[in-house]
């Protein structure tokens, strides 16, 4: 095999690992709207897949409350604009089709 299309595989494999975490966080975002989906078995899994993820992100980046009450946790912003940044810049250097 060509060591292009080898580079440009693995590109494509690294760009559509990065999508699919990009999908379970906001399958973790969205199961954040609804109270006890966390603890179905199914919250549990994406909560377990996805926390190793955000966690970095959460401890640079600290809670905001808007009016007094309602939290916003920016960690979820920045990790999908980091994985974002990530998948742009594989895209760049292998010549696999961005996502």
């Amino acid at each position: 095999m060509d060591q292009t299309i080898i580079i440009i595989n693995i590109g494509k494999a690294l760009i559509t690992l990065l999508f699919i975490i990009e999908i379970l966080l906001f399958i973790r975002a969205i199961l954040s709207w609804f109270p006890g989906a966390g603890i179905t078995k199914f919250g549990t899994i994406i909560y377990q897949v996805t926390e190793p993820i955000l966690a970095p992100f959460r401890r640079m980046v600290s809670r905001s409350v808007i009016q007094g009450n309602i939290m916003i946790d920016l960690s979820f912003v920045v990790a999908i604009l980091i994985i974002e940044l990530t998948k742009y810049l594989i895209s760049l250097a292998t010549n696999a089709p961005y996502m």
